[in-house]
């Protein structure tokens, strides 16, 4: 990077203050920590917001919320609004990892207070999206514009983990960081153009989210430790290359229904993923009872349940499970699920043109107990048919081959 063009920022406050400039939009941000803060904890060179660098029980909970910023429940975001964003993080972290938790006796105390608070979690450590006040409080009104977001060399970790315990709906623990960075909405129609490579996300509920982005590209990069996918992909079309996940408390990443027919430059496409290089899960096991699935239900059921209701349909049809399920650890890649509140079908797609001749197997195509295992696929498409359960066609599930043996 050239020190000499754009913005160079030394903290994290100045970082969320040159987000937030009228004149800044999307010229770089270079990222040049010279010392390391102050702290009883040993953090590096790393950006740290000025909550974290005290104990937990120090930490008040208006220094939690509102931050040096003074932005009340946005606090520790770094919010580009309408607006292009380019970061150099030049390998240094965004370290949130001391954060102390919300707890949910003070949110019911603050909402006791003021009946307009609505807040849970922290939204995103980085978010570049579009919002006004108008749309927040009129769906109708929309906001229109396109827009670039390049991030290179950046580490950011939130203080959330696949462990945490969330809600009875499955969705984000209270008070934590919900997702590492955010960009695009998709119930609005503005375009974002994404260039992403040699990105690190962890200890989140969701690495990553994407809407809306028209054309884009997630490379070398990696998440791990998140309470639930590590990547939330919606009404987009992207490539990701040679990513690795780990830890993730549901799929490496989910393809959401959401209007999945509206993006493209025409906002009249089907969202599309293509896979290129490796995408890595050796390491994302889950056993199938981590704290999302054991929290989130469809109907009536689990996903626990679910699960097991569908593997019993392939056992009672002699399918030899243990290319999907092997010691009890499953490596979930993609979910591509209906809607559940409206169970209107999921139209997004994937390819993955270097493995798309002998790489997929549908789970009904695999060997019967007693035949040889298969080692040529490295992919299963698992239908989730839950007719039995009376909630039918929930989408489609995409599984690493446990016996997959690399050419």
């Amino acid at each position: 990077f050239d020190i000499n063009e754009g913005y160079n920022v030394y903290s994290y406050l100045q970082l969320q203050q040159t987000a937030n400039l009228k004149q800044y939009d999307g010229q770089p941000i270079n990222i040049v920590v010279l010392e390391k803060p102050v702290s009883a904890y040993d953090y590096g060179y790393d950006l740290v917001p000025a909550v974290c660098l005290k104990t937990k029980d120090e930490q008040s909970l208006r220094e939690v919320l509102y931050g040096e910023v003074n932005n009340k429940g946005n606090g520790i975001r770094i919010n580009f609004v309408c607006k292009s964003a380019t970061i150099n993080g030049n390998r240094h972290k965004l370290n949130l990892s001391n954060l102390r938790h919300v707890t949910q006796a003070e949110i019911s105390e603050l909402k006791a207070n003021d009946n307009t608070f609505n807040w849970t979690s922290f939204y995103a450590v980085i978010s570049i999206i579009p919002w006004s006040r108008e749309a927040e409080k009129d769906p109708n009104v929309k906001l229109y514009g396109s827009y670039t977001a390049t991030i290179r060399d950046l580490e950011v970790v939130g203080n959330c983990s696949v462990e945490d315990n969330g809600s009875s709906s499955g969705t984000t623990p209270v008070g934590v960081t919900s997702t590492g960075l955010a960009i695009g909405s998709s119930h609005q129609p503005s375009k974002y153009y994404v260039d992403i490579k040699n990105v690190k996300f962890s200890d989140l509920d969701c690495g990553m989210t994407l809407k809306k982005v028209v054309r884009g590209t997630v490379e070398k990069s990696s998440i791990s430790n998140c309470y639930h996918n590590g990547m939330d992909i919606g009404s987009s079309i992207v490539t990701l290359k040679d990513l690795t996940f780990a830890s993730c408390g549901s799929a490496a990443m989910e393809l959401t229904p959401e209007e999945a027919d509206k993006t493209g430059e025409s906002l009249e496409e089907v969202q599309k993923v293509t896979f290129e290089g490796y995408i890595d899960v050796e390491n994302n096991t889950n056993n199938g009872n981590t704290s999302f699935f054991n929290n989130y239900k469809i109907g009536a059921y689990t996903i626990p349940q679910i699960i097991q209701g569908i593997l019993a349909g392939y056992k009672q049809n002699n399918i030899n499970i243990t290319h999907m399920v092997n010691d009890g650890e499953f490596k979930f890649v993609c979910f591509i699920l209906v809607d559940f509140t409206t169970f209107a079908p999921n139209k997004s797609t994937w390819s993955y043109p270097e493995y798309q001749a002998g790489g997929f197997i549908n789970a009904t195509e695999l060997p019967r107990i007693g035949q040889d295992v298969d080692t040529t696929h490295q992919y299963i498409v698992l239908d989730v048919d839950l007719t039995s359960m009376g909630l039918g066609n929930a989408g489609k599930v995409l599984l690493y081959n446990h016996h997959y043996v690399a050419a």
